[in-house]
């Protein structure tokens, strides 16, 4: 073979490769672009919260006028233990409770508290100390299921012993300063139509000051007006309360967290490495005809 056919052999195999070149190119960055979107949507969906600290899959539901929540929160040996009620104001209507999520605002840090068997728990009867019921209740998530009361607790009609549900968690705030809390509960009338009734505490957390409502604990116990109303860091108790809640302490570390599932992740990976070595051996393959291309070129120039 002469030279010159060398020569446009090898423009024949520049040209190619580099068609080969652009294509995977091409194609690496289809591939990177999909996985990017892949598990920006896998994101996006766990993202639960909307704007106002409410569940995404809740933000339809209509508030039932008969239904009012409130919440106290104390801090105590360091953490906040929260109380919140959900009272039927409605004597002919029974309801059932599905759902509960509590969603906190801190100054750096926000999202839902994941409540558990070992950190929530109901009563009808906050005034006695061993009536207090663990609540299995599932993991927060962006659809129906999270949230969700494995057993749906009644909520009977007005002026009943059971027309008023109170629950009480304890959490640990990551830093001082302002805590805020958006308690939301789901529930059901017995024609099926869901509805959704939230309220919103605040409370100054200081750990070097909660010893200071001791005071306040003796007087809620006797239903009287707390001994420091005014300290922010006490909110006025919903009636009497039992002993401090036995249930475990929830870290703020916790809050918020987005679980990318395991497959969708490593497949996304796997898709960009490949296309990333594909490209890569081309471009080498590239370069060596290249190399060849201008050795041939040097020959047939001498």
């Amino acid at each position: 073979m002469s030279t010159n056919d060398k020569v446009k052999k090898a423009s024949k195999i520049t040209t190619i490769s580099s068609a080969i070149v652009l294509a995977a190119f091409i194609a690496c960055a289809g591939f990177t672009a999909f996985s990017v979107n892949n598990i920006t949507a896998v994101v996006e969906d766990n993202i639960i919260a909307n704007k106002n600290g409410v569940p995404t899959a809740w933000s339809n539901l209509e508030q039932l006028d008969s239904l009012e929540s409130e919440t106290s929160a104390i801090v105590s040996n360091g953490y906040v233990e929260y109380t919140t009620s959900l009272k039927n104001s409605d004597p002919h209507q029974i309801l059932t409770l599905t759902h509960i999520s509590s969603f906190i605002s801190e100054a750096n840090n926000v999202g839902f508290v994941p409540l558990t068997e070992e950190s929530l728990e109901y009563t009808y009867d906050p005034s006695v100390a061993d009536s207090w019921i663990p609540v299995s209740i599932s993991s927060p998530d962006s659809d129906g299921t999270g949230f969700k009361l494995d057993s749906t607790i009644y909520l009977g009609g007005a002026n009943s012993s059971t027309d008023t549900v109170y629950f009480r968690y304890n959490v640990s705030p990551s830093e001082e300063g302002s805590v805020s809390d958006k308690i939301s509960f789901v529930t059901e009338t017995d024609l099926g139509d869901a509805n959704i009734t939230t309220n919103t505490s605040s409370v100054e957390y200081n750990k070097a000051t909660f010893l200071t409502n001791s005071e306040n604990a003796a007087a809620a116990e006797n239903n009287t007006e707390p001994a420091t109303e005014s300290d922010s860091s006490y909110a006025k108790p919903l009636g009497a309360f039992s002993n401090t809640p036995s249930s475990s302490v929830i870290s703020a570390s916790t809050f918020g967290a987005i679980n990318i599932p395991k497959d969708t992740f490593n497949t996304s990976v796997i898709i960009i490495a490949s296309a990333l070595g594909v490209i890569t051996v081309v471009m080498i393959i590239y370069i060596i005809i290249r190399k060849k291309k201008s050795h041939a070129k040097t020959k047939k120039s001498a």
